[in-house]
């Protein structure tokens, strides 16, 4: 059986159990880890989508590097993508997903590379989907309104929504 009470801020638990003459014997005191402030609402943080790059086209791969994606850094500043923002890339043409950090890569360009051990995750031609999230509150969650760029096969801007 279990006997809860209230000391001060902190709740405690006694666990115990009850003789056969009907006699309450304590075994054990636990701190449940709860007070008064834990029981206030807490606020709600929600991981949203925030912007996507929908349908490069891979140009590049590149084995022996750290590791990453490059993209050109006109693209990237229309998504709102920073360089060394963490994105998930979904591959199109296998279904992988992978998580990685973008590298800018030249203005103008119509580079799309992976780096280092994503290379392995795609091919020269693929289609991916580079996707961005951000954490913000219920009430944030609630009016973003995400960036998507659709591109072409060559890499250009093709619509934005």
């Amino acid at each position: 059986r279990f006997v809860c009470r209230q000391v001060g801020l902190d709740f405690f638990t006694e666990i115990g159990y009850t003789t056969s003459r009907g006699k309450s014997e304590i075994s054990g005191i636990n701190l449940c880890h709860q007070n008064s402030r834990m029981r206030e609402r807490q606020p709600v943080y929600r991981t949203m989508f925030k912007s996507k790059i929908h349908m490069a086209t891979i140009t590049e791969t590149e084995l022996e590097y750290h590791g990453s994606i490059t993209l050109p850094s006109d693209l990237m500043e229309k998504a709102d993508i920073l360089p060394g923002e963490k994105v998930q890339v979904v591959n199109m043409n296998n279904g992988d997903r992978l998580e990685t950090y973008t590298i800018a890569g030249p203005a103008g360009s119509t580079a799309v590379c992976l780096n280092g051990p994503a290379a392995r995750r795609g091919m020269i031609g693929d289609r991916v989907t580079v996707i961005t999230y951000v954490q913000v509150s219920d009430e944030e969650a609630r009016a973003l309104k995400p960036r998507v760029l659709i591109l072409d096969e060559n890499n250009r801007v093709k619509e934005t929504i």
